[in-house]
């Protein structure tokens, strides 16, 4: 089975200490099986603090205590415990991983780095978008709708458009796509305005899961913000190749999921409305866009819930 990977992948490494936020904060630690065996025949001193730090959270899974909101082995200097003492191999395998996203399909697999990273997220949103960033796989499967999509997805990336003009493709595209795998229609001329981007909003707010306090106040401040949506277009005009980075991003990531559930137009809906919060938050805050894109990714990209969530309420948005 072949990988594909980014352009940037081979760019990132992790700065351990010197990043401004911590993949060991706020999130709940998976202790994958593997590990956990191996964590049952540590016998240095850490093995018992290990063992007295794992717990079992309401889904079942193996997971270590987070203490205010932390990993119990990140250190005051921010390096994990576990990883100096018994080295990295030691850590559990969602530690290992991230910020790397790996996606299998039919006879090809592919690896990316998140947003939610700090690091990652500024290699990723300062390439070129007019770079050809993302690898296109060679697939010689039977499966006609992921054919389609990959297909669909090369030349969504390839486009020489500005932010607005690519949208407007993307749309087009999972519209045709939608309607070749599923018959059914929809308004290829759509473009989100700043009002159903608030209620896109409103949909993160009310019904996801909020993991950082702070980013429950970044949004309750661009629901509150009364910026047009020609201020919001200009805005995203005068940041075009962050914008174009950020969409390009989640068209590789998110479009091909697609042939999971054959919902294309609502993932294209998912894409779209997901770079364009990032504009409003950032508008209606202190944030850059970058850092705007980065805390969306930490609350929305690593849960299936919120993601399935989001995907289910699109239908609430006004004009959608």
């Amino acid at each position: 089975m072949k990988t594909y990977y980014p352009c940037y992948y081979y760019k990132f490494k992790c700065i351990a200490d010197k990043c401004p936020d911590s993949c060991c904060k706020a999130w709940e630690i998976v202790i994958d099986d593997e590990t956990y065996d191996r964590y049952l025949d540590v016998k240095a001193v850490i093995g018992d603090r290990i063992r007295k730090n794992i717990i079992t959270d309401e889904d079942g899974d193996r997971c270590f205590k987070l203490s205010d909101g932390r990993c119990p082995f990140l250190n005051e200097k921010g390096l994990c415990d576990i990883h100096i003492e018994l080295g990295e191999e030691l850590t559990s395998k969602i530690c290992r991983d991230h910020p790397r996203f790996i996606e299998e399909y039919d006879g090809f697999t592919e690896i990316s780095l998140s947003l939610s990273c700090p690091e990652a997220a500024r290699i990723i949103l300062s390439e070129n978008p007019s770079d050809k960033l993302y690898p296109v796989p060679e697939y010689s499967g039977d499966d006609d709708v992921l054919e389609l999509l990959i297909d669909s997805r090369k030349k969504l990336l390839s486009l020489e458009k500005d932010f607005f003009g690519c949208v407007a493709e993307l749309f087009e595209k999972a519209a045709n796509d939608e309607e070749e795998i599923n018959q059914c229609f929809f308004d290829r001329g759509y473009m989100p305005s700043a009002d159903s981007i608030r209620s896109y909003i409103k949909i993160l707010r009310d019904k996801c899961e909020i993991l950082a306090p702070r980013w429950k106040k970044t949004l309750n401040k661009a629901l509150d913000s009364a910026e047009s949506t020609d201020g919001l277009y200009s805005y995203i005009r005068n940041n075009d190749d962050i914008m174009k980075n950020i969409l390009n991003y989640y068209i590789y990531r998110y479009y091909l999921k697609a042939v999971n559930d054959l919902d294309v137009y609502p993932r294209a809906l998912f894409i779209a409305f997901s770079a364009f919060s990032f504009a409003l938050i950032s508008l209606s805050s202190d944030y850059p866009l970058e850092e705007a894109a980065r805390l969306y990714s930490k609350e929305i990209e690593h849960s299936t819930d919120n993601a399935d969530i989001i995907l289910e309420s699109l239908n609430e948005i006004p004009e959608v």
